[in-house]
């Protein structure tokens, strides 16, 4: 129980984090980059925990790299942004 527990636990988050940014959005026209900036930064940690076993390692640490790299750039953008 306890490992199917912390297995979904990431990924249902980060589609609450999506999900409430969507109804924000439509409902004051505003969207919080910061807190979107979490979702690509905690993917690799999300598909982690899924212990996926037919994809390649290869395959993994591209993703992985291009979720840190559109992390990094976004959380530029925001910094960048509030000034």
């Amino acid at each position: 129980m306890k490992k199917t527990f912390t297995k979904w636990l990431i990924p249902v988050c980060l589609l609450i984090i999506i999900f409430t940014q969507l109804l924000t959005y439509y409902t004051k026209n505003e969207i919080n980059g910061g807190l979107l900036i979490v979702v690509p930064a905690l993917m690799p940690a999300a598909l982690k925990s899924f212990e996926l076993k037919n994809i390649s390692v290869k395959l993994i640490k591209s993703f992985e790299w291009a979720m840190v790299t559109i992390a990094v750039i976004g959380l530029i953008y925001v910094l960048w942004s509030t000034m």
